[in-house]
């Protein structure tokens, strides 16, 4: 009996330590877990902190980066426009013969050429100075709601005589009752010449160019230009946008051109929160869409 009783006792005991060395197991489990849980979030918090700094040092840089290209753009603003300006202006006095007669005529043929060198060259810095101020998200945006119709209908009267001269002939397809646009009214007009100077350049005589406006599904506004010109090869289409590229590259090349126009329409659609898409084949001509977002829709 007594023999039990201890037997009893002993197991009892051996079940409470065994009990003890489980839970001083678990609890030394837990202590090594919650370290490595400690150890991991001080890891973690230290990445982060590296990566808030790094990204800090970078939106500076973006800043500096940002301040110098705007102070560059002012400065060659100033810089070109104003001895072109001169140059435009005394050359028309010249030609004009606004301070009297210049004696040799053919001085006066060659006053009309620098006159019209000068601008074609201002214009060409007029343009890449806007393309490098719409890249850097520069300059002011006069944002009013503005009438999709209206503005293509301003569009085509301001290309009807380019077109005319390039026996070209304008459409238009669209509803009275398509929606406002919130948008800067320059810079939409601004896109749409780029378009329609492109579509009736590379269109030969006897073909046409339509403006279309519509809504589509998803909510948003699109503008397309569809011409029935030349079209481009599917590898010209994957630089289209590129500043300065050119479909023929070649110096002697029929249309002429700098290759800014697409790239500064996109530049000034993607500051709208836009996108541009283009559509061409060769021989079977060329769509140009410009979709504006729906937040941009005014119903």
């Amino acid at each position: 009996m007594e023999q039990t009783a201890l037997a009893v006792l002993v197991g009892a005991g051996g079940a409470a330590a065994g009990a003890a060395l489980t839970a001083a197991a678990l609890a030394h489990g837990w202590r090594r877990q919650r370290d490595a849980a400690r150890a991991e979030r001080d890891r973690l918090a230290g990445q982060v902190e590296h990566l808030t700094a790094a990204l800090a040092t970078a939106q500076a840089a973006a800043d500096s980066d940002r301040q110098s290209k705007a102070q560059f753009i002012a400065t060659m603003s100033h810089e070109l426009r104003t001895p072109l300006n001169a140059i435009i202006g005394f050359s028309e006095i010249i030609e004009a013969e606004v301070m009297g007669p210049v004696g040799e005529r053919l001085y006066v043929s060659y006053a009309g050429d620098i006159r019209e060198s000068a601008v074609h060259l201002l214009e060409l810095i007029n343009t890449i100075l806007d393309v490098a101020n719409a890249d850097g998200g520069g300059g002011h945006m006069a944002e009013r709601p503005v009438s999709p119709t209206d503005l293509v209908n301003a569009s085509l009267r301001l290309m009807r005589d380019r077109a005319g001269r390039s026996r070209v002939t304008l459409a238009a397809d669209m509803d009275d009752a398509t929606p406002a646009v919130m948008a800067d009214e320059g810079m939409v007009m601004r896109m749409l010449d780029n378009v329609l100077s492109n579509a009736v350049k590379f269109t030969p005589a006897g073909g046409t160019v339509t403006v279309s406006v519509a809504e589509d599904a998803a909510g948003g506004l699109a503008f397309r230009v569809t011409d029935t010109g030349i079209g481009m090869a599917e590898e010209a289409l994957e630089r289209i946008f590129d500043p300065f590229f050119q479909v023929d590259g070649r110096l002697n090349r029929h249309y002429e051109g700098a290759g800014l126009g697409l790239a500064l329409t996109r530049a000034l659609l993607l500051r709208h929160g836009g996108t541009i898409a283009l559509d061409s084949a060769p021989g079977r001509g060329t769509t140009v869409s410009l979709r504006f977002p729906p937040e941009r829709v005014l119903r």
